[in-house]
């Protein structure tokens, strides 16, 4: 009988000493995990280079066209590199609110513009460009995250640049490439991100609104109509102006910052050369659209994932219409992911290490 005690009662020690062990690699195993996301966290808020200075000009029209104040301004940024000696200039976005798309008084406003709704961003930054040919071909040396094969775009000595692009052997390379699937868009984020540690990503609409208008109200960051000296965009289609419709279509992708003219953020082109791709699904109004600079997709698709709802593009390209080309103007409907066409391009955002919030 004592026999049977003894064992009973090592049989006993022998379980609460497995609890014990057991419940000690559970702890270990949980510290580990919250000092992974912790240190993750760490390196995410500390992973951005110091920031310098540049400065850039800005120019604002009335209705006619005609340039009614010029000024200058300083913004802070950092280049990135994208390796093969390729940099892109990325720009701090400061923090704010504005009053995104369009009031019913204004002149091409379409439905999908409204209504309009108040939006909250904090600081981000975002390409001081859009994307260039030679940025693009850097990236695209990058080993695939995703699905996707980059194809690299070469000039050809024999027969020039490829079709839409500015015919130049040495600046056909810092045109804004064009004609990107938004999947590949995607793709070039992801293996951007990779290489960096950062958190590369398309901007939302919001994101992309706020940034062009730049902190002014009118239908575009310049004033009240643009110019073929400020943008470029198809002029033929004039917008507000007493100017006669002419033969003013470059209708080829140009150097990025071939104008020399920024808007009140120091962004370059955010109208006109090509159009830009967002992060957002499409959808016909902005009832229920979120409030704090957040992407916005389908109820039925709450991660953005589903690659059959259509997209955004923002501020339209050198074969669109100065109306297309307007801080509030939407493009969706047949913008799959999967398809493009001339003139559709993009430019990356990068959050704010400090403000961190992934969106993709």
């Amino acid at each position: 009988m004592a026999n049977y005690k003894y064992k009973a009662l090592c049989l006993n020690l022998s379980n609460q000493a497995l609890a014990v062990i057991i419940f000690i690699l559970l702890l270990i195993i949980t510290i580990g995990a919250v000092s992974a996301r912790s240190l993750k966290r760490l390196v995410t808020q500390t992973n951005r280079p110091p920031l310098k200075t540049f400065e850039y000009e800005t120019k604002y029209v009335d209705g006619n066209g005609t340039l009614i104040l010029k000024k200058t301004g300083s913004a802070s940024y950092f280049s990135e590199d994208l390796g093969s000696g390729v940099e892109m200039d990325m720009v701090l976005i400061p923090g704010g609110s504005f009053t995104m798309g369009s009031p019913e008084n204004e002149e091409g406003r379409f439905p999908e513009e409204g209504p309009q709704h108040v939006v909250n961003l904090s600081s981000f930054f975002m390409g001081k460009f859009e994307v260039t040919v030679r940025q693009w071909n850097a990236v695209a040396r990058l080993p695939k995250v995703r699905f996707k094969e980059m194809t690299t775009l070469l000039y050809d000595s024999e027969h020039g640049a490829p079709y839409g692009y500015y015919d130049h052997a040495v600046k056909f390379y810092d045109c804004a490439i064009h004609i990107i699937y938004w999947e590949f868009a995607r793709e070039f984020c992801d293996r951007l991100s990779r290489r960096t540690g950062r958190n590369y990503r398309l901007p939302t609409e919001a994101e992309w609104e706020y940034a062009c208008r730049a902190g002014t109200t009118t239908p575009f960051s310049f004033g009240e109509t643009i110019t073929p000296e400020l943008a470029n965009y198809n002029a033929r289609y004039r917008y507000r102006t007493s100017l006669p419709i002419g033969d003013k279509c470059v209708c080829i992708s140009m150097p990025v910052g071939s104008s020399g003219i920024a808007n009140g953020f120091g962004l370059y082109d955010m109208h006109g050369n090509v159009s830009e791709w967002c992060l957002d699904q499409y959808r016909r109004t902005y009832d229920g659209a979120p409030n704090d600079g957040s992407p916005w997709y389908r109820d039925e698709d709450k991660k953005g994932s589903n690659l059959r709802f259509e997209r955004v593009l923002r501020g339209g390209g050198f074969n669109t219409s100065a109306n297309a080309s307007r801080a509030a103007s939407r493009e969706g409907g047949g913008t799959s992911p999967g398809i493009s066409f001339s003139g559709w391009g993009f430019r990356v955002v990068m959050e704010n290490p400090k403000q961190s919030r992934n969106k993709n």
